[in-house]
């Protein structure tokens, strides 16, 4: 099969097979696009990954080389600046909306380091010892292990975290979380991608039992669900795709807000099937931004069935080029960082 691309994305191409089984061809494509405040540009090494990188801790490069993902997710990588007069403890805000309309709206406290501590009013954090300068990464928040139980199966929903426990009288001494959601400060907090083993991922994979052996295998389960292959948190998942044109916004990270859009742009997956062309559909599935390496990478996929041999598909395009706004630098995808205060910022939301 031939391959034509002619978009400025990178191209991944894998064999996989649908719900029913059935061979299909994957065809993923992804633009990484550097935001600088005068250009925009496309960044051509970049390539997708089949696993998670790094192996251990917090994943930077998650894999994206999946059949299909529902809606889109959008997940946020990025490190606490800190900037003369910085508070010991800030909330960052993650923000998405579509003209007037809020997409998502999700706020995390970060602080600086702090241990648990007995106090008159129970077991609490103690006052950070400084301003947070740390990456927004899952070490830092609620789970891993019981400290007092290191034997014990780590939180699934976070087995890399400071530490854990039903019973927070075992925490007393040991790291606090430095992220957390402010109203449910015992609970995993980020903003970051998440590893397939952990929840709620892995449930989501299906039931493997002798039934699946003996019926489906090695295809999977019949209930399977697709959004086991999204890993950004639940809370960070649009059921409704993004179109393009929404902004973004990321306030208390750095200094100054961040404000982003997301290009009005799709390419088209196109197979060539004995001399018939055949259009397949594909959204914008996933959003994942570096707030530090100013970057934001776009995925798209296409799920093309094999008839009977794959020799039959004689060539798959990749149709489309990069918007004219987008490598001019006049934002449809730009960096909109502002030297006004958050609020100010806010408002042109």
């Amino acid at each position: 099969m031939l391959i034509n691309n002619r978009t400025p994305a990178v191209l991944s191409t894998g064999r996989t097979a649908d719900s029913r089984g059935a061979d299909c061809i994957l065809a993923v494509a992804s633009i990484t696009l550097r935001l600088g405040q005068a250009h925009v540009t496309t960044e051509q090494s970049q390539h997708i990954e089949r696993s998670d990188q790094p192996a251990e801790g917090s994943v930077s490069r998650p894999a994206n080389l999946c059949d299909f993902k529902p809606g889109t997710e959008v997940a946020l990588l990025g490190t606490m600046e800190a900037f003369e007069g910085s508070p010991k403890a800030r909330e960052v805000s993650f923000m998405i909306h579509r003209g007037d309309v809020e997409l998502l709206n999700k706020t995390l406290r970060v602080t600086g380091a702090r241990v648990w501590e007995h106090t008159l009013t129970g077991v609490r954090p103690s006052a950070p010892a400084g301003p947070p300068s740390l990456r927004l990464g899952w070490e830092h928040a609620w789970g891993g292990t019981n400290p007092t139980q290191p034997a014990s199966p780590p939180l699934r929903a976070n087995p890399i975290g400071c530490g854990w426990s039903t019973k927070l009288d075992d925490l007393i001494g040991s790291p606090a979380p430095s992220i957390e959601i402010p109203e449910r400060p015992t609970e995993p907090a980020g903003f970051g991608p998440l590893r397939a083993s952990w929840e709620p991922r892995l449930s989501r994979h299906g039931t493997y039992d002798e039934r699946w052996a003996r019926e489906r295998a090695p295809y999977k389960p019949a209930d399977f669900d697709p959004r086991a292959n999204c890993f950004a948190p639940d809370d960070q998942f649009l059921p409704d795709p993004l179109r393009g044109c929404e902004r973004i916004c990321v306030l208390g990270m750095h200094a100054q807000p961040w404000v982003v859009r997301v290009p009005r742009y799709a390419p088209l997956f196109r197979a060539i099937v004995r001399g018939t062309p055949t259009r397949f559909p594909a959204h914008l599935d996933t959003v994942l931004l570096d707030a530090d390496a100013r970057t934001m990478q776009l995925s798209w996929r296409a799920v093309i069935p094999v008839p009977g041999k794959a020799a039959l598909i004689e060539r798959l395009d990749v149709l489309g080029s990069a918007p004219r706004s987008v490598l001019s630098g006049r934002a449809v995808a730009r960096d909109e960082v502002t030297t006004t205060p958050a609020a100010s910022a806010m408002k042109h939301l």
